[in-house]
């Protein structure tokens, strides 16, 4: 008979995402458009132990456990017992931001406890399970972010209620990504906040009926479904007033950080079009040229912002 060595360790990845148009309908059935980035990233390391070690510290220290609670219990779903270990995360991700840093250490640590038990995380059920473990530190967020970190690519994500009630999740497309040849992702660390309270405000709102903030999500969820199609017939104009007509809406869900507003006008008026990433911090959008991309990256050199042209990690 032969012995098979099982793991001693393992390691994992997820990429940071930035949400071109959509966002944040995801949370109540819309639709959405994201992308997942080479340059920035989280790696968790998974290795052997006697009993649970979390070697990090603080906000990581927590999403880490959490990630290993969500796992455990998915273990235990499917007649396994997670085995004890030791788990460590190394990230490039700015916090709070707006990229997706959080969702990623969970993603990365979910895919590297799967490994190390030699467990199936079933591809649709990991956005389910990582958004569990995020709600279970009281982070209001939906869907998008920790599946366009599972899919990675360019993917198309429709949240349709009738959807998840059937499978459980939602349906996803990979986008043929070459418009996102004229991407670009822009991010100041130095004006992140926690979105907590919009995202707060925003469920109180759509919970009590607001109908202001109800017909908003509505349209960006139609905004989404027009970009997939000036994806599929490389439409680039079009995707540009799309982008731009998500952040217009933004502004009407709530006050939005002066900062984070004041970038998106930067872009603008540098000649791209700009859209929050996330819920403020960054910003991502599209250029024409090389020239508009040199305009936008002196532009937002004066707030101390990083501007990159993303590598589809994919």
């Amino acid at each position: 008979m032969f012995w098979r060595e099982r793991p001693t360790t393992a390691t994992a990845r997820a990429y940071a995402r930035a949400a071109l148009v959509g966002n944040p309908s995801d949370g109540y059935g819309g639709r959405t458009i994201a992308f997942t980035f080479e340059e920035l990233r989280a790696d968790v390391k998974v290795v052997k132990s006697q009993k649970l070690v979390i070697d990090a510290e603080r906000g990581e220290a927590a999403l880490l456990r959490s990630a290993y609670g969500r796992f455990a219990a998915f273990c235990i779903d499917t007649g396994v017992d997670a085995k004890p270990c030791a788990l460590s995360v190394r990230s490039s991700i700015p916090g709070e931001v707006g990229l997706g840093g959080s969702s990623a250490i969970v993603i990365a640590a979910l895919r590297a406890l799967a490994d190390f038990n030699e467990v199936t995380l079933p591809k649709p059920a990991l956005p389910t399970v990582a958004l569990a473990a995020e709600e279970d530190l009281d982070i209001p967020a939906g869907l998008q972010d920790r599946v366009a970190q599972v899919y990675q690519g360019l993917v198309y994500m429709d949240f349709e209620p009738a959807l998840l009630a059937a499978d459980g999740h939602g349906a996803y497309e990979q986008l043929d990504p070459g418009l996102l040849d004229h991407a670009y992702v822009a991010w100041c660390p130095r004006m992140s906040v926690t979105s907590a309270g919009f995202h707060r405000e925003l469920r109180r709102r759509y919970k009590s009926g607001d109908a202001a903030a109800i017909a908003a999500l509505g349209d960006m969820a139609e905004l989404a479904k027009h970009a997939r199609t000036a994806f599929l017939e490389s439409d680039l104009g079009r995707l540009h007033r799309l982008v731009n007509a998500n952040f217009d809406l933004r502004r009407r869900l709530g006050p939005l950080e002066p900062h984070h507003v004041r970038m998106v006008e930067v872009a603008r008026a540098a000649g791209a079009s700009a859209n929050y990433s996330g819920s403020g911090g960054a910003i991502t959008g599209l250029v024409d040229n090389d020239d508009v991309f040199a305009e936008l990256t002196c532009a937002m050199a004066a707030f101390g912002c990083t501007v990159i042209r993303p590598t589809l990690a994919v």
